[in-house]
């Protein structure tokens, strides 16, 4: 894709998710994001991921990576709980927003859950929903045989600590309008919100719904959007697009609250980059969230990276669920929010050519307020005349990957001579960066 189309397309899609948010919520303010105070105290905490995909290639493999980040996974979450410095140290919940199994093989989902059973323990419950790998194989009957699995339901409404926590499986059409599933999230959600109508009412489903978090324009939902929106309580917690939760799109607030997931298993991209659906260092993906509410119902949402072991990105502290007027991470607030990526001063392009002839650059990376997302790369010959343009995923989904950007681009080959490499930097929300340039001789 030319770069020029690559930018014009990408800001056309940040104002379609703005306008969205403000069609649902036309009520929607800029303001600063807000924080949670010093003495916040919860009175619920869960853990939430998905996209384990365990597989079962080697029944006996316990060094598969799925495996492994699984339990890792559960066992981070009692950890941060109990050093937590809020004066409450419970896991009262680990929740999974589907596609637990890879093929929806019987022995992929004993292996998920027997990993479960050894690492979950007393007084955590084990909440599991149904995705679309789950049933790859026996769609019809795999809500039944999850369910005898697992033990346990997997469309479900339980109440914690005062908090509803709802969640809602595929149908055995591959959606939710089949088996009364629809209907039924929508009388559960209303007498939850009826109950108290101050407080956040949390409910998973595997894809998102459609066009509120990072990836649900191409992996999303139409059919539980309609009811969510009439309730502005609803947080929302969903994956199967596999994208990275750093992407400050993927908490979105409109009518409702949605949150995207991410992966235990593999990252997903824009297929329209040049480093495709799985680019550079893709398998590095092992991210969650931590949700802590306190009894007042205000809730905030951490990102936690099992590969570097820490914290990343934003700390979200969602409140008002009943007033959606105040909501602040609609996408037309964080955009304004946002400002153009930078440069250092001096930054410059180093290009040259491997052993294949292909173009590799290496510079310095851009700085923005949430995220670069990705570089615009401008080739131009001794005359000025463009000969190549595209648009490479920069590496902020790898959360220890450094501040120098390092890229080949096997889609072009220079012949011989002189060329001038401009390099753009482009944020979440279109905004793109002053240029920095290079030039590569090639004999």
């Amino acid at each position: 894709m030319p770069a020029a189309l690559g930018i014009f397309l990408s800001k056309v899609l940040a104002a379609f998710m703005a306008f969205i948010s403000v069609a649902v919520n036309p009520f929607a303010r800029t303001a600063e994001l807000p924080k949670a105070p010093d003495d916040f105290t919860p009175v619920l905490r869960f853990a939430v991921a998905s996209d384990v995909h365990i597989h079962v290639d080697d029944k006996t493999d316990d060094s598969q990576p799925e495996r492994i980040r699984l339990a890792q996974f559960i066992n981070k979450a009692y950890e941060l709980a109990e050093s937590s410095d809020t004066g409450y140290t419970k896991l009262d919940a680990v929740c999974f927003a589907g596609d637990v199994a890879d093929q929806g093989l019987d022995e992929e989902a004993e292996v998920f859950i027997n990993i479960c059973k050894e690492n979950v323990r007393p007084g955590t419950q084990l909440l599991n929903v149904l995705g679309n790998h789950d049933q790859f194989k026996g769609a019809d009957t795999a809500l039944t045989r999850f369910e005898k699995i697992f033990d346990a339901p997997l469309n479900y409404d339980v109440v914690i600590n005062g908090f509803h926590l709802i969640g809602v499986s595929y149908s055995t059409q591959k959606d939710y309008r089949a088996d009364g599933v629809k209907e039924w999230l929508d009388g559960k959600i209303k007498a939850a919100v009826a109950e108290d109508a101050t407080k956040p009412v949390f409910v998973f489903q595997h894809p998102h719904p459609f066009a509120t978090v990072y990836g649900s324009v191409n992996w999303s939902d139409l059919t539980t959007a309609t009811v969510y929106n009439k309730y502005s309580q609803v947080v929302v917690f969903s994956g199967h697009s596999h994208y990275p939760i750093n992407d400050p799109r993927s908490l979105w607030q409109g009518s409702y609250t949605s949150i995207g997931t991410g992966t235990l298993s593999y990252f997903e991209m824009e297929k329209d980059m040049i480093a495709g659906q799985f680019p550079d260092g893709h398998e590095q993906a092992a991210q969650f969230r931590i949700v802590e509410v306190d009894a007042e119902g205000n809730t905030r949402v951490l990102n936690y990276d099992l590969i570097s072991d820490s914290f990343f990105g934003l700390d979200y502290y969602l409140t008002d669920f009943n007033k959606k007027s105040k909501f602040t991470y609609t996408s037309r607030n964080m955009m304004r929010l946002d400002s153009n990526p930078v440069f250092a001063d001096g930054a410059a392009v180093n290009a040259t050519t491997n052993d294949d002839g292909k173009l590799c650059l290496s510079f310095p990376a851009a700085e923005d307020h949430f995220i670069v997302h990705d570089y615009k790369i401008t080739v131009t010959n001794s005359f000025g005349i463009p000969v190549w343009s595209g648009s490479v995923m920069s590496h902020y989904y790898l959360n220890n990957y450094g501040d120098t950007e390092v890229l080949c681009v096997d889609e072009f080959t220079p012949d011989a001579g002189s060329y001038k490499v401009t390099v753009r930097a482009q944020n979440a929300y279109g905004g793109v960066s002053g240029a920095i340039s290079g030039t590569l001789t090639v004999a």
